[in-house]
């Protein structure tokens, strides 16, 4: 499931998502977002290798299993997002401009 969601950002389709083809992804279909795309991509680099990979999706996978059980549930998903989203809010605010 989440290798799936990142091929869609793969643009040149050799396996691996580039800081470039990711933020130009994001500010294309949520230009609103470019700021944060950026602490997005360095949250999914686990491997801090500046590219997302298997590795990285599988890594990621286990950062949101917060009970090690194999298996992430709304709650865990909800529970990462929601720190990480209070993690970077000066990056996206609160959705209200000028």
């Amino acid at each position: 499931e989440l290798e799936q969601e990142f091929k869609k950002y793969d643009a040149d389709g050799d396996g691996r998502v580039s800081r470039h083809e990711y933020t130009t992804y994001v500010t294309t279909t949520t230009p609103e977002l470019h700021d944060f795309a950026h602490a997005l991509y360095d949250d999914y680099d686990v491997t801090g290798d500046h590219h997302l990979d298997h590795v990285d999706y599988d890594q990621y996978y286990a950062k949101l299993d917060a009970d090690v059980d194999g298996s992430v549930t709304r709650a865990e998903f909800v529970d990462y997002w929601v720190k990480l989203f209070q993690a970077t809010e000066h990056l996206h605010g609160h959705g209200h401009h000028g």
